[in-house]
């Protein structure tokens, strides 16, 4: 059974690239997984004024836009075809066309078909920050935050954010394929970030590991005045890891949805590449 991806892509406002292309395409050649690529392209409402028509010329701008997408969507669809077949990665690509405002909400309903969502993060992109967290408390799938500037080229060395939580023990669950193409897993906790109940449960969880077959570390760090997302990046780059499995963590305050800090963390300030899971 193949492990399938899902990589969408956004063109409005700001467009992914084409190393976003190449960038998920190195990543199903690490785990031999397929991947669909999906163009997220804007529709637009029309506004029916009289003032839209005549001072602001609004249909006309919509149009323009519309157009623009159009043809950043036919070019990524275009390389997609290409570099897949050069890298010998089963790729395919398509487009749709969906309201701006409801593209995560899209996005995550796609992505519940597929073992995970692959998604080139670029910083200071809105569209693809709201992407990334319907993705993750959406979808009801991992989520692969790729640095666009920066490919994964193996998984040799793979670190697991560990605090003993319900969604930290998702994330290990969802990272398994992961790891066991990895020679060395390195588990990480952050001393005095937070109470932990069982302050021995990494050690548990690295010598779980070890049992299920993996050569498996426990490590512990600390802040040191850095932010937790910060901290576990850090150590998971000094440490020598590819990849950092983490959980994804969020909650409902009325209407509006909370990231945890260590999840808002990484998403404003990615490092490396980071498995998120919820």
């Amino acid at each position: 059974m193949r492990y399938q991806a899902l990589v969408p892509l956004v063109t409005y406002p700001d467009a992914n690239g084409e190393s976003a292309v190449v960038n998920a395409v190195e990543f199903a050649k690490l785990i031999e997984a397929t991947i669909d690529v999906v163009v997220m392209e804007p529709l637009i409402p029309e506004v029916g004024n009289a003032l839209s028509h005549v001072v602001l010329n609004l249909p006309e701008q919509i149009r323009a836009v519309h157009s623009r997408c159009a043809g950043i969507a036919a070019d990524l669809i275009r390389f997609v075809d290409q570099h897949g077949d050069r890298e010998q990665v089963t790729a395919s690509a398509s487009s749709i066309k969906v309201n701006p405002v409801f593209i995560g909400e899209r996005a995550a309903e796609i992505a519940r078909c597929y073992d995970l969502s692959v998604v080139s993060w670029v910083p200071q992109n809105a569209a693809i920050h709201a992407l990334t967290e319907s993705l993750l408390f959406g979808s009801g799938r991992p989520v692969l935050l790729l640095p666009e500037s920066a490919k994964l080229q193996q998984l040799e060395h793979i670190a697991v954010a560990w605090d003993g939580t319900r969604a930290a023990a998702r994330a290990v669950a969802d990272g398994r394929r992961f790891l066991k193409r990895s020679s060395l897993v390195s588990v990480l906790t952050v001393a005095g970030e937070k109470p932990i109940r069982d302050q021995d449960s990494g050690k548990m969880l690295a010598e779980s590991l070890r049992r299920a077959g993996l050569e498996a570390q426990f490590s512990s760090t600390s802040t040191a005045g850095s932010s937790i997302s910060e901290a576990l990046q850090n150590q998971a780059i000094s440490l020598g890891a590819d990849l950092l499995i983490m959980g994804g963590f969020g909650h409902s305050r009325i209407r509006n949805f909370v990231l945890g800090s260590a999840t808002r963390g990484v998403m404003h300030q990615l490092s490396m590449p980071v498995l998120l899971s919820h």
